[in-house]
């Protein structure tokens, strides 16, 4: 089944990055976190580019390396194919050329050679720049040709490193289209890394997120989006997020659970039971005055922050440094009618039946 299953743990700078993980082939792993959570390196373990203090890494039970046996499989040895953020592409060489670079070093017959590489130039829309060198490629063909000597060697395992943070807006759009439907087609293990949620989303069918070099959530993608379970996790997927615990009940369903900023209302839960929280920011409401309806939760504090949302701003992201903090999205016209802005002291209100409660 080719399954990739690795258990590392490697010293670094400020951290130690320690991951257990298995992926499966036909399915897509993407591991997103900030820059400098470990991504890039556990790539590099993977595919032989460094060795890990500890652990191991293996495909289908084949033992690709072990702390105890440095040296193993080196990288050449391991059917891997690595897409470097920078492309890494021989600059003395063609596009053609560069793409059968690795079909050129498995000694196949030139004409298997001139095959797959003229195919895979065609599937990535680039077999008009064959002769052409890498310097007089645009960043997004170059990012093609990348995938392209990557993909042609049909691996069994698939390290993408960032693979379209390098490209401006129009470019990426294009090619994160091509590359999905070229990983869609894949047989093997394709593991993913990426700061950007929006990527995680679209490529993940299992993400997990990477914080100091550990994996600190790994499910699917409803699953980080309803059940977000630390406050970077629900910062990459736009929700508040609180956790608490709940010291009392009252005879209408609502319960009070304490966190870490303050207390807040909730439905269905017991006292003294241990909840997680999300709340949409879509579900808080922004009032000048103490609000007079039906909310059981209401905030005061000063707005931080004030930010449009793509792609035209229609909708905007207010900041609220109440206790404990929240992010409400409102649309542009009511921050217009509100008058709001940095530093002006306002109240936040949701109901508790918004208040997402999960273990």
């Amino acid at each position: 089944m080719n399954v990739l299953r690795a258990r590392v743990r490697r010293a670094l700078r400020e951290f130690d990055l320690d991951v257990e993980l298995d992926a499966e082939p036909g399915r897509t792993l993407v591991l997103v976190g900030e820059s400098g959570a470990g991504k890039t390196t556990l790539l590099r373990l993977i595919a032989g580019l460094d060795e890990p203090d500890e652990g191991h890494v293996e495909v289908d039970g084949e033992v690709w390396c072990d702390a105890a046996k440095p040296g193993l499989r080196p990288a050449h040895r391991r059917d891997a194919a690595y897409v470097f953020q920078d492309y890494a592409l021989f600059p003395h060489l063609s596009v053609a050329r560069n793409v059968a670079y690795g079909l050129e070093g498995l000694g196949l017959a030139r004409a298997e050679i001139g095959r797959r590489t003229g195919e895979m130039l065609q599937r990535l829309g680039i077999e008009t720049l064959a002769g052409a060198r890498p310097a007089a490629l645009s960043g997004g063909q170059q990012q093609r040709v990348a995938l392209a000597r990557a993909l042609v060697l049909e691996p069994r395992v698939l390290l993408l490193d960032e693979p379209l943070s390098a490209l401006d807006l129009p470019t990426r759009r294009s090619v994160r289209a091509e590359l999905r439907a070229a990983i869609e087609r894949r047989a093997g293990v394709t593991l993913f890394v990426t700061h950007s949620p929006f990527e995680a989303m679209a490529f993940g069918e299992r993400i997990g997120v990477l914080e100091r070099g550990r994996i600190v959530q790994l499910g699917d993608r409803d699953d980080l989006l309803r059940h977000p379970r630390s406050r970077y996790v629900a910062e990459l997927m736009g929700v508040n997020f609180l956790r608490g615990r709940a010291v009392a009940a009252t005879a209408d369903g609502l319960a009070e659970v304490h966190t870490e900023h303050g207390a807040v209302h909730v439905l269905d839960v017991a006292a003294g039971e241990d909840v997680f929280i999300a709340v949409d920011p879509r579900a808080i409401t922004l009032h000048l005055e103490p609000p007079s309806g039906t909310a059981q939760n209401v905030l005061r504090g000063p707005i931080v922050e004030i930010a449009p949302e793509p792609p035209y701003g229609e909708r905007v992201r207010v900041v609220l440094g109440c206790e404990p903090p929240l992010v409400a999205e409102v649309t542009a016209h009511a921050v217009e009618t509100l008058g709001l802005r940095p530093g002006l002291e306002i109240f936040a209100s949701f109901k508790a039946s918004a208040a997402r409660t999960y273990r």
